[in-house]
């Protein structure tokens, strides 16, 4: 039941109905679901978000690579198979929304933070 909350609030605000399901990227509603849901995986993520960031200051860059290493830690870490595989759904549908973000990264025209 917490895996399907989880990614259901992050799909509703993805794909809102009542916008037309055009909504948002979802990197912080994953935040507010996975805090409770997987805290030490979430916690080696915000690590890797901040160096990513720190370093090469790209927040699209830190928010993707963040999103795709929740779900490799929670398996290591040896968390139920449902918070996994919702964490790999959300990890997918991030990086799905960002994919303009990505064209743009491999371009070189991705803006900088700072």
């Amino acid at each position: 039941l917490p895996a399907l909350a989880a990614l259901a609030a992050v799909l509703g605000h993805m794909f809102p109905i009542y916008h037309g399901f055009r909504g948002g990227k979802g990197v912080a509603t994953a935040l507010g679901v996975l805090i409770p849901t997987l805290p030490l995986p979430l916690c080696g993520g915000l690590l890797i978000w901040i160096v990513v960031v720190a370093v090469w200051r790209y927040i699209a860059a830190g928010s993707i690579l963040a999103a795709l290493v929740i779900p490799v830690l929670a398996a290591l870490y040896a968390y139920p198979v449902p918070l996994v595989l919702a964490s790999g759904s959300i990890a997918l549908l991030v990086l799905y929304k960002h994919r303009d973000n990505l064209q743009r990264l491999l371009q070189g025209h991705e803006p900088k933070f700072f």
